[in-house]
């Protein structure tokens, strides 16, 4: 069961909770501390602590993160959050598609791309380059249309360029996110290229 669209940005707050638990089973104030550092994805968002575990709740209730209770011999029990099967499923088919409007770039294609480029460099390489071609693809028919409207107001003007112009600067944000990818994988490559010793004479 894939994760509910009722508002954007919670969904991909939800999304990017099943990332977290992509890389290992988490207590809850581990994922809030994850979620509200001042760097990585906090810096995209904040949430506060009873919406994550409203939020954790209603994946459990799908069937996309499962829960243990986990016991201290002198404090309370706590709760052990593990990504499902199904869970694993969703997220990745999530992680590995590009947005399919101009307004999610700013948040959910960041989320994506952040998960994405820590754990599978090829599909972050990939995700961007999808990205940058919808992204056009938006531009040619945004140009389009304010190049055959038949009697344009001014007002009209001014939303077509400022369109044209968001999707123009997005486009040459993904640009520069496709030359950072290629240097990890530069840096990357370099560092597991296998060091050959010369025989001596």
């Amino acid at each position: 069961m894939s994760v509910a669209r009722a508002d954007d940005a919670s969904s991909t707050i939800e999304y990017s909770l099943l990332g977290l638990l992509h890389e290992r089973p988490m207590y809850g104030y581990e994922l809030a501390r994850r979620l509200r550092n001042s760097t990585g994805l906090g810096v995209v968002w904040r949430v506060s602590l009873s919406n994550l575990y409203g939020m954790l709740a209603k994946l459990g209730s799908r069937g996309l993160v499962t829960v243990a209770l986990e016991d201290q011999p002198t404090r309370p029990t706590r709760k052990v959050f593990r990504l499902s099967e199904a869970g694993e499923s969703e997220f990745s088919r999530w992680m590995q598609s590009p947005v399919r409007h101009g307004r999610n770039i700013r948040i959910e294609f960041i989320a994506k791309l952040y998960f994405a480029e820590r754990l599978n460099p090829v599909a972050a390489r990939a995700l961007v380059r999808e990205q940058k071609r919808a992204c056009t693809l938006w531009y040619e028919e945004t140009t389009a249309r304010r190049d055959s409207s038949p009697d344009p107001t001014e007002f009209d003007v001014l939303v077509y360029e400022f369109r044209a112009g968001q999707l123009s600067a997005i486009i040459a944000w993904l640009e520069r996110c496709e030359a950072f990818l290629d240097k990890r994988s530069e840096v990357i490559t370099a560092a597991i290229k296998p060091v050959v010793h010369r025989k001596e004479d």
